[in-house]
């Protein structure tokens, strides 16, 4: 199936997967993911969202603490060698 989503055409499995809602107008202050429907509440926040962060982030993200973990690293040996 073939759905517009804001503006954009998106192609959704129909084999049950995905529960379709057609809920009219869309609040402005609802973001993708951060929101999600449920016929009940309508639009709740999503407390198990987690943003997307692309590998290159999370690489750096680990690279950075691996470089301040070494630093500090570092520092306690030369204090140990030192006798401090």
């Amino acid at each position: 199936m073939v759905k517009e989503v804001g503006g954009s055409e998106c192609i959704i499995p129909n084999n049950g997967s995905f529960l379709l809602h057609d809920v009219g107008v869309v609040p402005e202050y609802v973001k993708p993911g951060y929101y999600k429907y449920t016929p009940s509440d309508g639009f709740v926040k999503d407390g198990g969202y987690k943003p997307y962060i692309p590998i290159e982030k999370k690489i750096e993200i680990i690279e950075d603490s691996t470089a301040e973990y070494m630093v500090d690293l570092d520092f306690r040996l030369s204090n140990i060698e030192l006798g401090l």
